[in-house]
């Protein structure tokens, strides 16, 4: 694990490599969201490759901060990768836990009942964690910056302490 918090593109490129054939290899699916009355829809493939995008340019600061010998803080480095690892895949597992809404009861109406109100409001406490989480791990993205803007106001180097 030390390895891979001191020299972090040792992640985030073989992340990016993931993230482009996810790209590809998963179906077209799309990913729909309404904004303010305007019903967005978007390719899962794109949102993979503009992580995969977002991923290599992290990873090719990391490589460009080592290679000059610009020191980064470990700890923050070590909070960043962490969350960028942990996070997605806990986003992931909770998308599991979603439970399939049947549009009718049987009856054939087009009400709610009380098993299908448990249902969304079990679906949304799960949108709301998955909220959270991605919400934590777009903040702790923050940290990457900030470390950057450290070691290149900060003095030191590699070859010292």
């Amino acid at each position: 694990m030390k390895l891979l918090f001191e020299k972090p593109h040792y992640f985030f490129f073989p992340a990016s490599l993931i993230l482009i054939a996810l790209g590809f290899i998963i179906p077209l699916v799309n990913f729909d969201f309404n904004i303010r009355d305007t019903y967005v829809v978007v390719q899962h493939r794109w949102v993979f490759h503009l992580l995969a995008l977002f991923g290599f340019l992290i990873a090719l600061v990391y490589w460009v901060m080592y290679r000059t010998g610009k020191k980064l803080r470990y700890r923050l480095n070590a909070l960043h990768v962490g969350t960028s690892l942990i996070g997605p895949i806990l986003i992931f597992l909770c998308t599991l836990f979603y439970k399939q809404v049947l549009p009718l009861n049987p009856s054939g109406e087009n009400s709610m009942d009380l098993e299908m109100l448990e249902v969304y409001q079990h679906n949304n406490s799960v949108s709301m964690v998955i909220l959270a989480l991605l919400t934590i791990t777009l903040v702790v993205q923050l940290v990457f910056p900030a470390n950057v803007l450290m070691a290149f106001m900060g003095k030191v180097d590699s070859t010292k302490g």
